[in-house]
């Protein structure tokens, strides 16, 4: 045997493997068709001219051309191998379990009738490698509800997507230069389908019996075509194409309702803003550092716009804030002028946590839905501010960590240098700025001759807790001693020690 000839083994259903002689030369078209049972294809190793996979897949002899894939195999999958060019005509003829069919990059053409019949294929991407597609490439696909047509294909042959009932909605590329006769012919949920910019010539019957196709929206010039066309449309059907497209008229064409498409509808935009209605309408700042300090209501504003090319009711808008660190935002009504392009809220500061950061943002939908938000702001609530509070202390670092008696008669007698520690606190309502500190001691003489001596003041790593001096008691006369120190918010609020402290310096020290 030298030659398989053309549908040598057609309907043959209950046939479930074959194998091919390494002396086969030639197989003809539909050999297998109509296999239902065939689930296996083996190629002898010694045929120069075909081969087969391990999955029983029917090739040329390099593998660049898929031949023939068993109509009976019961896998719902199949990626075709990177090594393929071609699909051959009827490859996939009647593969009624097949749900999925991966393309690979390396095919560059689709025989005619390639997936006929492959009633199960829910979905297809042709990639941007495939130059051509065959006659009836995809007819009778009833599940196929997504295709994908690459950038590559040049014309859609005839009837190659007839009777994909499952298709909703097309887009043809640019590339394609024509669509053949019935094309897509009795794809009876096919609604709306757009054609690409190349397009100069249309077959007899490309969209027949189209029953819920409303919508033919075409993105160049007006195409050559051969009527009937969109016979057995939808009732609403119409043409749109571009403004700036020739050849179409209006309020027909070809017979067909027609009109100009309405412009693609942009997102709406928001612009300048929010601005603080005080003084000179500053914006809210970025940054929770440098938000600003609030302590009576204030009004907000934004600006906004939108092209309103689908539809031309007001937009809608959403303002909403939330302390920092916080879960949960909470709306505030906005009042909106369309004519303007305006919008604002009022900031209820009067009512918010004292002493606390909020984050605020909005947004802007215009009535087709469409979104723009806007990123984060920030404002501090001070409806009031507290001076610093001098906790506890101030403590001796030895020992227990006794505090410095108030009174002369119990003063501390050091003989080394000591840490002297306070506790503070603060709201920092008015400003994040961290607090200062002043720490001084003198000596207690008769002649009154008293000289304050400033100490140097550190505090902990976040400035927030603790501060804390060194007494230079090695370097000091002896005598009795007065210590006082107080703190200073960034309010310049100061809260000073509600007493004055001592300690003594022996003469021997």
């Amino acid at each position: 045997m030298t030659s398989i000839a053309e549908y040598a083994f057609a309907s043959c259903t209950s046939l479930a493997s074959l194998t091919i002689p390494a002396s086969v030369t030639s197989i003809g078209n539909g050999a297998f068709e109509f296999c239902t049972g065939l689930t296996s294809i083996n190629v002898d190793p010694a045929n120069v001219n075909y081969s087969s996979d391990a999955a029983g897949v029917l090739y040329n002899s390099d593998k660049s051309v898929l031949i023939c894939y068993p109509p009976g195999k019961t896998d719902t999958s199949y990626a075709i191998p990177d090594s393929v060019t071609g699909i051959r005509s009827g490859a996939f003829y009647s593969c009624t379990n097949l749900t999925s069919v991966t393309i690979p990059d390396s095919v560059t053409s689709i025989g005619e009738w390639a997936f006929d019949g492959c009633s199960s294929l829910a979905s297809v991407t042709i990639p941007d490698s495939v130059g051509s597609m065959g006659e009836y490439a995809f007819y009778g696909c009833a599940s196929l509800a997504s295709v994908t047509i690459g950038n590559s294909v040049t014309s859609i042959g005839a009837g190659a997507f007839y009777d994909c009932t499952s298709l909703t909605s097309v887009t043809i590329p640019d590339s394609v230069t024509s669509i053949g006769d019935y094309a897509f012919s009795g794809c009876a949920n096919l609604a709306s389908v757009t054609i690409g910019n190349s397009v100069t010539s249309i077959r007899i019957n490309a969209f027949t019996g189209c029953l819920s196709l409303s919508i033919a929206s075409f993105l160049g010039n007006a195409p050559a075509m051969e009527n009937p066309v969109f016979w057995g449309t939808a009732p609403d059907f119409h043409i749109c194409y571009t403004p700036e497209a020739s050849g179409f008229s209006s309020p027909t064409w070809e017979g067909y309702p027609a009109e100009p498409c309405a412009s693609a509808d942009n997102p709406p935009s928001l612009g300048d803003g929010p601005f603080l209605a005080a003084g000179w309408w500053p914006m809210l700042p970025t940054s929770p550092e440098s938000a600003f300090v609030l302590d009576v209501d204030y009004d907000v504003l934004w600006t906004f716009s939108d092209d309103f090319a689908s539809c031309e009711e007001d937009c809608t808008h959403t303002a909403e804030y939330q302390a920092v660190g916080g879960e949960t935002w909470t709306s505030l009504d906005v009042t909106a002028n369309a004519a303007k392009g305006t919008a604002r809220v009022t900031l209820p500061v009067e009512s918010l946590q004292n002493a606390t950061t909020y984050a605020f943002r909005y947004s802007v939908t215009d009535c087709a839905g469409q979104t723009t938000s806007s990123g984060e702001y920030y404002f501090r609530v001070a409806t009031s501010d507290a001076p610093p509070v001098i906790v506890d202390g101030p403590f001796l670092a030895a020992d227990a960590w006794p505090v410095l008696p108030t009174a002369l008669s119990r003063a501390f007698v050091l003989d080394q240098d000591y840490d002297v520690l306070w506790t503070f606190s603060d709201d920092y309502a008015y400003c994040s700025g961290l607090c200062t500190h002043r720490a001084r001691y003198r000596r207690i003489v008769d002649d009154g001759s008293w000289i304050w001596e400033w100490l140097p003041v550190t505090t902990d790593t976040t400035n927030k807790k603790y501060a804390y001096v060194t007494l230079p008691i090695e370097s000091m006369e002896p005598g009795e001693y007065m210590f006082y120190f107080d703190v200073r918010d960034c309010a310049g609020q100061r809260t000073s020690a509600p007493k004055v402290y001592y300690f003594k310096v022996e003469a021997d020290n």
